[in-house]
């Protein structure tokens, strides 16, 4: 009789054990099934930001704030250019790299354009560049605002921004 406590015992402890185990094993078994998915949706999350108030993303809703802006402004621009961007010359490096290169060439074409029409470029950012041409009317007010949100987005992407938001700030780029 003692023998059946013992055993009774024993199956208590792997049911406990199996209860415990169960859930965490059903997550591994998930995650490796749908790898490419899970690791899909942790490069669209982007950056994250740990506060008082817990974890929050910081680049994702400004990205996405801004591709709307573009989507807006530019209907079906940002999906073309999206479309293209296998065919379009690549941008060789990290994706901070590869901002980092956008974001001069946009600011050596705005300071050439500011040049040309006579307006100074000293002291100037290129955002307040982007709004000077705008109202000047050497380019379309509408890109003037588009290259200013674009500016502003490349400036607030740190290093850790990965490959998929990249893709789609130099889609963005691509449809100025």
């Amino acid at each position: 009789m003692i023998q059946e406590s013992q055993d009774f015992t024993t199956i208590e402890l792997i049911i406990k054990l199996i209860e415990i185990l169960i859930w965490p094993l059903v997550t591994l078994v998930v995650i490796l099934l749908f790898r490419s998915k899970v690791l899909e949706m942790v490069d669209r999350m982007g950056s994250f930001k740990a506060g008082s108030s817990g974890l929050e993303m910081t680049f994702q809703p400004k990205l996405d704030a801004a591709k709307k802006l573009f989507d807006e402004l530019r209907p079906g621009g940002t999906a073309k250019a999206m479309r293209s961007l296998g065919a379009q010359e690549s941008i060789p490096g990290t994706p901070y790299d590869q901002l980092k290169h956008i974001e001069d060439k946009l600011i050596t074409t705005l300071k050439e354009l500011a040049q040309e029409s006579n307006i100074p470029i000293e002291n100037k950012s290129s955002v307040t560049l982007a709004k000077e041409l705008g109202k000047s009317g050497t380019i379309n007010p509408t890109s003037g605002m588009l290259i200013q949100t674009l500016l502003k987005l490349i400036s607030e992407a740190g290093p850790s921004v990965n490959q998929f938001q990249a893709d789609e700030i130099i889609g963005m780029y691509q449809s100025l």
